[in-house]
């Protein structure tokens, strides 16, 4: 699994489907909680892979802080994920989770 990060009160976990990535499509569920485990749901969150491919916005599911988003994998090795939040219209934070992809 990858590390949860923080970004001020709000902690960010991403899950993969299926839990070990591999070549093909994967896709991510970015969960955000508060520091009292309560769904933050104001986002606008986008994902890529290595920052060379291009931005792709998840699809929040509910209101429940989980947004998801399915996405080409094209390299196995060591790959990094990057998750943009914004809020407002605004980008709050840039975050980097680092993956192996299986081929």
């Amino acid at each position: 699994p990858l590390q949860p990060q923080q970004w001020e009160n709000v902690q960010v976990r991403v899950e993969s489907r299926p839990t070990r990535v591999q070549v093909g499509m994967a896709e991510f569920l970015v969960i955000t909680t508060d520091e009292r485990r309560r769904p933050v749901f104001d986002f606008l969150i986008s994902l890529r892979m290595n920052g060379s491919e291009p931005w792709r916005q998840t699809i929040q599911d509910g209101h429940v802080g989980v947004y998801r988003k399915a996405i080409p994998i094209k390299n196995a090795g060591r790959q990094t994920l990057s998750v943009q939040l914004k809020r407002k219209g605004k980008e709050v934070a840039l975050l980097y989770f680092p993956l192996e992809v299986a081929p």
